[in-house]
């Protein structure tokens, strides 16, 4: 098993290379500790409402909301409080403009809620070419979404952390 872990990590730190991509942030495997979401209003998140949910519609969803968040930034919605708090993004593997990649790549963003005073968890949200329900989580009723990550990458430039923006629709089951 872990011949196979090391051969694979060495084939994906390969294929990240050869699509000129970048760049994966992952946890040291020696780490175990999960912070503790802070609550914080940030003026700079974007909360966009939207006319009709992006979640194909059944009579049981509710409205939806649009958000746009840069790492660390944290919005608030709803009437009890629902808190986004956008922690990383922990993969982006696509394959950047300018290249040609034998794979499109995917890219994945952590994301945390707390309800009031309940933490109702920490979700990885992937954009995946062919795996569309990485892209969405359910926690106590309210599914996140994320819709898309920007900027793209472009092959003759790193994107910085600070760059990225989130775009994710929170609605209600």
């Amino acid at each position: 098993m872990k011949r196979y872990l090391i051969t694979s990590l060495g084939l994906l730190a390969t294929i990240g290379v050869a699509c000129g991509s970048a760049v994966t942030h992952t946890a040291s495997p020696t780490s175990t500790a999960v912070p503790t979401p802070t609550l914080r209003a940030v003026p700079t998140a974007t909360i966009v409402p939207t006319a009709t949910p992006t979640a194909t519609p059944t009579a049981s969803h509710g409205a939806s909301i649009g958000l746009q968040l840069r790492i660390a930034e944290t919005a608030l919605a709803g009437p009890a409080g629902l808190a986004i708090t956008l922690v990383e993004v922990s993969e982006d593997s696509r394959c950047p403009s300018g290249l040609t990649c034998f794979w499109p790549g995917q890219t994945t963003v952590v994301v945390d809620l707390v309800e009031g005073d309940r933490v109702l968890g920490r979700f990885s949200l992937t954009l995946n070419p062919v795996r569309k329900d990485l892209a969405a989580a359910i926690a106590e009723g309210h599914v996140i979404k994320l819709v898309s990550l920007d900027p793209y990458p472009v092959s003759t430039r790193r994107t910085r952390l600070e760059e990225y923006i989130a775009s994710l629709v929170l609605y209600e089951r």
